[in-house]
């Protein structure tokens, strides 16, 4: 029997009773659509805050939607995806947003249950409970709208662009030292992401042997050298592999997890009044490597309309990476 990994962060539990689900299908006539069923939990639990704030609830799930928008069209494919997004903090004191996947026990390159829903394929197609989720800090200043932010403002677009990014596989599971961050002390304790095999060091070593090993050193990720070395990243990158964030210092959730080119959604911190709402062909190039053939440049929707359901949730299982985020007064992810 498969076992699900979830992040200690967040625990495994059921949520009793109906729950509202807002179901999102969303794309272009000429891409195909992926449907998001998505729990607010601030909605649910009738929080009055965060998604479910009687002033601005309503404009930031426009906008977070409006990404998930942008998403299903780069991506071209046609899933369902149950997302749920968590209670939002309102304190304004550590990461802006986090969100991330469920994974397998089991071993070796995965795909996240998120991206084997958008893709429609492998057993995580019969979880009928979330597939991943998202949490937001709303404690921090926000634009919230498709107009440019003001001073002082983090644009709610692009940070859940990034986020979302993270949920659909754009994501390593390597802790610090290198061991899988799922199952640790479990038996199969090599379960990585599909993403983490295309990463090596810039001199070629290897930081994965062909059984999905890791065989490189705590070191190599704190070396400033780790690159990610995907065909089609390559190409679009000018024939040169991506460098990957990996500082002197290991930041967990940070490091290992995102690229520093200048002009790419998935930088590991955003400054007020930056937008980054548009995947650069890197990024695209990297989707593709990871398994989404189909993904190609497209451009930002405007926001969309929903239609809400009355319906029944079983478990909540979710997973994230910690600080995954771009926090107001120091550089993080």
């Amino acid at each position: 029997m498969q076992q699900i990994y979830t992040q200690n962060s967040f625990s495994l539990r059921c949520i009793a009773g109906a729950t509202f689900v807002f179901c999102l299908v969303i794309g272009q006539s000429s891409f195909a659509a992926i449907t998001w069923n998505l729990t607010y939990e601030d909605i649910s639990n009738d929080s009055g805050v965060g998604f479910d704030d009687s002033s601005t609830g309503a404009a930031r799930r426009s906008v977070f939607e409006s990404a998930l928008s942008y998403v299903s069209d780069v991506l071209n494919e046609s899933g369902t995806v149950n997302l749920t997004i968590r209670e939002s903090l309102t304190s304004g004191t550590g990461s802006l947003a986090s969100a991330g996947s469920s994974y397998f026990f089991g071993g070796g390159f995965q795909q996240g249950i998120v991206q084997q829903n958008i893709l429609n394929v492998g057993p995580g197609t019969s979880i009928t409970g979330s597939h991943g989720s998202a949490r937001f800090d709303f404690g921090y200043s926000w634009n919230e709208s498709l107009a440019a932010p003001d001073a002082g403002e983090f644009d709610l677009f692009s940070v859940s662009l990034h986020e979302i990014s993270h949920a659909i596989g754009f994501a390593s599971l390597m802790n610090s030292d290198g061991t899988s961050a799922i199952g640790v002390s479990d038996s199969t304790s090599n379960t990585y992401s599909t993403y983490d095999q295309f990463l090596r060091l810039d001199d070629g070593t290897e930081l994965f042997n062909a059984s999905g090993e890791f065989i490189g050193t705590p070191a190599d990720l704190t070396s400033n050298s780790v690159v990610f070395d995907g065909v089609n990243a390559f190409v679009a990158n000018a024939a040169s592999v991506v460098d990957i964030y990996s500082p002197a210092t290991f930041n967990d959730g940070s490091s290992i997890s995102h690229i520093l080119d200048s002009n790419s959604v998935m930088q590991f911190s955003i400054a007020p009044q930056v937008t980054r709402r548009t995947y650069s062909e890197i990024e695209i190039g990297i989707l593709q490597d990871i398994g989404y053939a189909n993904a190609s440049a497209t451009a930002v929707p405007e926001p969309t309309s929903l239609v809400l359901v009355l319906a029944s949730l079983f478990c909540v299982l979710a997973w994230r990476r910690s600080n995954r985020s771009f926090p107001l007064a120091k550089t993080a992810a």
